[in-house]
């Protein structure tokens, strides 16, 4: 008896060309959620005393106190340095400085290339600087400003408060992250197979609900803390 010939490879085409069509819907998922998630505006404002984690700040004098339990501060030095998360989109940036008791201040904040001039007031003042978008998760900002020494130190300005708003689009890295750890779920859910984990559909139904769980965290205010690149890096 004559055996009919196989269709074997056709079979094997049409999976892959399945699994790659379900990994772009997967992918595209993950481009309108993290877009949803980016899309209303945000904002977070940090005094001298916040936790590193969520305001990293390098090149600081020690904690103060304002009187009468005004709140807390710091002294600049000539460069310092602070590390604020991105709500992506435009951005606004707030600082709360001081000069000190009669001293007027020549400063300046720069992120990346861009490099604005202020003057400090002796008074506490806000001051607010307008940020072009980034990809980046965190921008690392830098305060020069002129100092005057004191009790053996050097002081530059008075900061009070850091703030940051913005919204409306997702950081560059924050999607790429996102979209690499999809892509590596759905394809190590495919091959630790099973009925339901390993079935095609299972796999991208699976992959796109943690995709939301992730981005609902980032929503709730996960953000401030710019972990998502990291984790989803070490995810993926």
């Amino acid at each position: 008896m004559m055996q009919q010939p196989t269709d074997q490879p056709t079979c094997g085409y049409r999976a892959r060309l399945r699994d790659g069509g379900l990994l772009l819907l997967v992918l595209l998922a993950g481009v309108l959620l993290a877009q949803w998630a980016y899309l209303p505006g945000r904002a977070v404002a940090s005094g001298m005393d916040t936790v590193p984690v969520l305001l990293p700040l390098d090149n600081l004098h020690e904690l103060e106190q304002f009187p009468n339990n005004g709140g807390t501060y710091r002294w600049t030095r000539h460069s310092s340095r602070i590390e604020v998360p991105n709500p992506g989109g435009s951005t606004t940036l707030l600082l709360r400085l001081a000069g000190g008791a009669g001293r007027t201040v020549n400063a300046h904040v720069q992120v990346g290339d861009t490099r604005l001039p202020l003057v400090v007031q002796p008074d506490v003042r806000v001051y607010r600087v307008l940020l072009p978008p980034s990809p980046e998760q965190r921008f690392a900002i830098t305060l020069r400003s002129d100092t005057f020494e004191e009790r053996n130190r050097s002081l530059g300005v008075v900061l009070a408060t850091v703030g940051i708003a913005g919204g409306g689009g997702v950081p560059g890295h924050v999607l790429l992250a996102l979209l690499v750890a999809s892509g590596g779920g759905y394809l190590l859910l495919r091959q630790a197979g099973g009925r339901v984990v390993g079935h095609p559909v299972g796999a991208a139904l699976l992959t796109v609900g943690v995709q939301g769980l992730v981005l609902l965290w980032l929503v709730a205010g996960g953000w401030r803390y710019a972990l998502a690149v990291p984790l989803l890096l070490l995810v993926a």
